[in-house]
């Protein structure tokens, strides 16, 4: 997998930028990973180019969700009643082409647990139209999740528990942890005897999903210019971490805003803009400062 690097706003109260260089990456259906904490998010455009819908045998207005090439759309699911669209790529790179392929037999709802056909990146699954198999980093078994869908100019997903994010070319619908909660993600990971991954915040879809550790994990109230923080750390603005530097962002524990418990010194601040949490995080702060 080609090296992925971003700069970004996470989405803020306190808005803290960041500049986040990923790692050599390999293929996440098949194998245990080692790439930073945050992967690039839905950085694709929507394509607005109608298509035809196959199953229904009518001409039909269908927004696209992502840039992918191919000769259907994940999304609209524009091939014949009896196939789905589904993306795939050239093994160890990104998912980066579309085709229609036949429906399974017994078709996998989102949720359930899945197996990838063929080769990892051929895009064969017996998961239902809409949906791909996904394993590492995720899950340590695989399931199946949604395809994002398109809303304006935006990817959304319908299930307030999951947010829309990359995960090499594929924009999928992903669980939200709680970065509060250490070992949330290790599911069964332990047990294969494999590098656990951790609950990090994807930065420009503005959520929190399991992902491995970033390759240098920062303690408390260490400088974090790279975003790479321990698990159970959040990566804080200059300035509002006591004992860093004024011009340098570091690493402070998260907190609980219904129930804050922070060092002298500093608040427990929201993560989000009010509105802007993915359910089950509404309460997330971090302990800053007061700005």
């Amino acid at each position: 997998m080609k090296n992925q690097s971003q700069c970004s706003v996470f989405i803020l109260s306190i808005v803290v930028s960041a500049c986040n260089a990923g790692a050599n990456t390999t293929d996440s259906t098949s194998s245990s990973t080692s790439p930073s904490s945050s992967s690039s998010s839905t950085g694709t455009s929507a394509d607005t180019t109608p298509t035809t819908s196959e199953s229904s045998g009518t001409t039909a207005a269908c927004t696209g969700t992502t840039s992918l090439v191919g000769e259907c759309d994940v999304g609209c699911q524009n091939c014949s009643a009896t196939e789905k669209c589904v993306a795939f790529g050239e093994q160890g790179k990104e998912f980066d082409q579309t085709a229609c392929r036949p429906l399974p037999e017994a078709p996998k709802a989102p949720g359930e647990g899945c197996t990838i056909l063929v080769q990892p990146m051929s895009g064969m699954d017996d998961c239902q139209r809409g949906s791909t198999c996904v394993a590492f980093p995720l899950f340590a078994n695989s399931q199946c999740l949604e395809f994002c869908k398109s809303d304006g100019d935006s990817l959304q997903c319908p299930d307030p528990a999951t947010r829309c994010v990359n995960l090499y070319g594929r924009a999928v619908c992903a669980p939200v942890c709680d970065p509060r909660k250490p070992g949330e993600c290790d599911q069964d990971c332990r047990a294969l005897n494999l590098e656990c991954p951790g609950c990090f915040p994807f930065t420009d879809s503005g959520t929190f999903t399991c992902w491995y550790p970033p390759p240098e994990e920062i303690g408390a109230g260490f400088p974090c210019p790279f975003g790479e923080c321990v698990e159970t750390l959040f990566c804080g603005p200059p300035g509002r971490v006591p004992g860093c530097d004024e011009a340098t962002p570091c690493c402070t524990p998260y907190c609980d805003l219904t129930n804050p418990n922070c060092s002298e010194g500093t608040d427990c601040q929201p993560v989000f803009e009010m509105g802007q949490a993915p359910q089950g995080l509404e309460s997330l702060g971090a302990c800053l400062t007061p700005s």
